[in-house]
């Protein structure tokens, strides 16, 4: 998750925002007449609440209801494979660690060192 600004959200509406604590929000305005909080979004579907524009449900304090935008993250596992004498990042990724190792045990002479590789998309 990455804190929510209000720039980064007019550049990006269609980045889905969440609570701290992960409950859907949905951002209705960034300009209301309130310098302090001029956000307002619902959260869940149950109430609207204000926001300061880097999305604190209270200012300067840390709450379960300060907003984030969401983004969705995926991990994968890679070895690297010896070419011309060296070692090169592979470009195949493998969903489990186990089915690395069994790549790798199967000609030690080529695969090296696995390597964990982490990213976040935006849902």
């Amino acid at each position: 998750m990455k804190p929510f600004n209000i720039k980064e959200h007019l550049e990006h509406p269609d980045w889905k925002v969440v609570t701290r604590e992960g409950e859907p929000v949905r951002i209705l305005c960034t300009d209301l007449d309130d310098d302090d909080y001029p956000v307002a979004a619902v959260v869940g579907n149950f109430h609207v609440d204000k926001y300061t524009a880097d999305g604190q449900f209270q200012a300067g304090k840390e709450t379960k209801y300060d907003l984030f935008f969401y983004f969705k993250k995926f991990e994968a596992w890679t070895l690297f494979v010896k070419c011309a004498g060296n070692f090169v990042l592979g470009s195949i990724f493998y969903d489990t660690i186990e089915e690395a190792r069994r790549v790798q045990e199967s000609d030690a002479d080529r695969y090296g060192p696995i390597v964990k590789v982490e990213w976040e998309e935006e849902q």
